[in-house]
């Protein structure tokens, strides 16, 4: 994330100093903005988030460089157009009922030149070879693993996955988080037609794998993340 964020900043060609961390939460975004002698307002819908942000970063607050909006859930977004030379999402979109409206949003409030930064979503592209799944599974969890032992076990005494209810079928909750299916994704290409028709030009970065086989196995990672990705991330710079 810091490598990604670090590479996106530096694409900024706007000279407004000012960020917006759109669903901040207790600020694991906004710390690294900070950090990157960003201008931050850290946006979310808890005003008890916002407050704990506000402490740990209590002399950034006081020195200007930190502001906190809270947000009502509904748009349009209480900036103005242009607002922000660089605009970053965090592992947010997902809990948004309407998340193509939030795009559309965040792409009004980025400066000409700015950047827009959206990452940590699920992204199914890359899981549709069946020789790809594959491969991940045979490096993420041995033959002899405690998973995959147990898994055989479940079928061998005739337990089966309950079917994925038809979409049309599914509870729609109020906080919208769409990782509850295993199939269901954000829609990458929606949100770059959403940013394109905003005038965005989209930076290449590429997609990463979500894997916690880094310490005890990290060979398995190497290889994995050669071959396969899960999160999404979308960088792109109005012109």
């Amino acid at each position: 994330m810091r490598t990604a964020l670090a590479d996106a900043i530096a694409r900024i060609q706007s000279p407004e100093r000012s960020s917006l961390d759109f669903g901040s939460g207790t600020g694991n975004l906004t710390s690294k903005l900070l950090a990157a002698g960003r201008e931050v307002c850290a946006a979310d819908l808890s005003p008890g988030m916002l407050a704990a942000l506000s402490n740990r970063f209590a002399e950034a607050a006081a020195k200007g460089q930190l502001r906190t909006a809270v947000l009502s859930g509904a748009f349009p977004l209480p900036f103005r157009d242009g607002q922000f030379g660089f605009v970053a999402s965090y592992s947010v979109l997902h809990h948004v009922p309407d998340y193509l409206e939030a795009v559309r949003e965040l792409a009004r409030v980025v400066a000409p030149g700015g950047v827009l930064f959206i990452d940590h979503e699920h992204n199914a592209e890359h899981w549709r070879s069946p020789f790809v799944v594959r491969l991940h599974r045979l490096l993420t969890m041995p033959r002899y693993s405690f998973g995959r032992v147990w898994a055989r076990l479940k079928a061998i005494f005739g337990y089966k996955e309950p079917p994925l209810p038809p979409p049309d079928q599914r509870p729609i909750l109020e906080e919208g988080d769409i990782h509850i299916y295993s199939d269901d994704c954000i829609d990458w290409g929606a949100i770059r037609e959403i940013t394109a028709a905003h005038g965005f030009e989209e930076l290449p970065f590429r997609d990463y794998l979500l894997c916690v086989e880094t310490s005890r196995w990290p060979i398995r990672h190497m290889l994995c993340r050669r071959f396969a990705t899960d999160m999404g991330i979308y960088v792109g710079r109005k012109r």
